[in-house]
């Protein structure tokens, strides 16, 4: 089962971390599924209402790659060490390009600022290309006049 933010208190636990003995806190998830379903209500959760499919769904909160590490994990630092298990990784890296995919349409809005700043710290780059663009300015007076 997920752990929901606020559940462990304020106290950073390291998941992994083991003594000699090999005890300490298990995984938080054990299986993808378990992920997998947990995921989905997060982003149940940013939304309601909607059809099937999601359209016409209202917003309750932004999805953010914070949030979802929070959510799902308790923080980001756990949220990565996840992603370094191979089983795990497809479903996290679908659930950020998930939530790029909402700052992406966000960039259409009025206020678009936030979600460019959120997409460069996913990796987005963006490219100004200056060009030198030569522009021809011999012109022929006498063609002018004759007209």
């Amino acid at each position: 089962m997920a752990r929901q933010l606020g559940d462990s208190g304020s106290k950073r636990i390291n998941y992994w971390k083991r003594d000699k003995l090999g005890r300490g806190r298990p995984p938080v998830y054990d299986n993808p599924e378990q992920l997998e379903e947990a995921i989905d209500k997060y982003f149940e959760q940013c939304f309601t209402g909607g059809d099937e499919d999601g359209n016409n769904a209202e917003l309750n909160d932004r999805p953010s790659i914070t949030g979802m590490a929070l959510f799902l994990f308790g923080g980001r630092s756990t949220m990565h060490k996840y992603e370094n298990i191979q089983e795990f990784a497809p479903l996290i890296k679908q659930a950020k390009e998930y939530v790029e995919r909402f700052y992406e349409s966000e960039l259409f809005g009025e206020y678009f600022g936030g979600a460019k700043f959120a997409l460069m710290q996913c990796g987005w780059k963006t490219q100004n290309k200056n060009e030198n663009i030569e522009i021809s300015t011999d012109v022929d007076l006498d063609d002018l006049n004759d007209e």
